[in-house]
């Protein structure tokens, strides 16, 4: 698995992962918006998104490559 995501992209599914994880609390309707926090968090920690690989996209720096 290669990270396709950055670190400002990191940081901002930890922000959105502790908005989400509020709804939770909530004791309304909304409540089942909560249980995509886990998702959130878990793709900051091991750096890499499914649907970014599904689509082609990534946030992090393209590697360098070695040139001998």
């Amino acid at each position: 698995m290669q990270k396709n995501i950055g670190l400002f992209d990191r940081r901002g599914r930890v922000i959105l992962g502790v908005v989400l994880a509020l709804f939770f609390i909530r004791e309304d309707a909304w409540r089942w918006v909560g249980l995509l926090s886990p998702v959130m968090f878990a793709t900051a920690y091991i750096s890499w998104c499914p649907i970014y690989r599904a689509l082609g996209m990534r946030t992090t720096p393209k590697p360098k490559s070695r040139a001998k």
